[in-house]
């Protein structure tokens, strides 16, 4: 939560505020800056002039009236703890919208001044002195389409889920074998493609699903690819320095190119120069002789 306040324009037209004279303005708005995340503050002049130069050269005796003029308008509320008085503001999570607080060493109101706040402030208050707030938990699915999960390895990447009884439920009743998620086709791509050509897992699973989406035969296709273009000269020289980044590969539309069995298998592709090819072959006629 960043250090920031927040003031709503209403409040140029707020009884309360604009009943202030301009010194109790001051401190009312000092007020913000120096609580805590909770809005709670030492009432105090000394604490007013620790954060504020102008009120440093004002008299504490000043400073005090100015404080009891909003506690009297309703602006804070006064609570006591351990002999020291405090002010909070009851409303104080309606305006500023505290949602991580940070830790705190002030004290909380008592339990009867919490009740007295609303419903946002209370919420806050019950994260004091500053613990996480916790994730809200997904609703309960019914009972017939609930599923007990399992873990299964997969090669290259962390574990899918499927069905305890690995059947997925069809729209007219019947059950089908289920099909794995299009995460483990991720991993499965990611396990296949070269590791000079490696990026990033985000990037390449915006991309993947860009082209295959959930769409098997789209997959299989883009398999049997790779296959062939690993296989390709380009690919294979100078350790790789011609694999595109595996995000670019799929984006980039390289994916689509076909490559002919007969190329794949004799190492070259249709990008491969033709007197690269002839002297690929006539080094081969010279290692065939005896």
């Amino acid at each position: 939560m960043p250090a920031d306040r927040l003031l709503h324009p209403r409040c140029g037209h707020s009884e309360k505020v604009t009943m202030l004279t301009d010194m109790e303005f001051r401190v009312w708005t000092q007020y913000l800056l120096s609580a805590d995340d909770f809005g709670v503050m030492r009432c105090s002049a000394v604490t007013l002039q620790a954060d504020n130069d102008a009120l440093a050269a004002r008299k504490p005796a000043q400073l005090s009236r100015a404080l009891n003029a909003l506690i009297a308008r309703g602006l804070v509320h006064l609570f006591d703890h351990q002999g020291r008085k405090y002010v909070y503001q009851r409303d104080w999570n309606t305006f500023q919208k505290v949602t991580f607080p940070r830790r705190s060493d002030n004290p909380p109101p008592p339990h009867e001044e919490v009740a007295l706040c609303d419903a946002p402030t209370q919420e806050l208050f019950s994260l004091h002195p500053g613990g996480k707030r916790a994730p809200k938990r997904p609703e309960k699915l019914p009972e017939d389409l609930e599923t007990i999960s399992e873990k299964v390895p997969t090669v290259g990447g962390p574990p899918y889920r499927l069905t305890a009884n690995g059947l997925r439920q069809e729209a007219n009743g019947t059950r089908q074998e289920a099909q794995p998620s299009a995460d483990v086709w991720v991993r499965e791509f990611i396990a296949a493609y070269p590791k000079a050509g490696q990026c990033a897992t985000h990037l390449l699973e915006r991309a993947f699903f860009d082209v295959v989406g959930t769409d098997r035969g789209k997959f299989d296709a883009l398999m049997a690819r790779l296959a062939a273009h690993k296989q390709s000269a380009r690919w294979t020289e100078q350790n790789g320095k011609y694999i595109p980044r595996a995000d670019r590969y799929l984006r980039d539309g390289t994916h689509l190119q076909e490559m002919p069995a007969v190329l794949a298998a004799t190492g070259t592709d249709a990008r491969t120069p033709q007197w690269v090819i002839e002297a690929r072959a006539e080094k081969a006629r010279q290692g065939a002789k005896p």
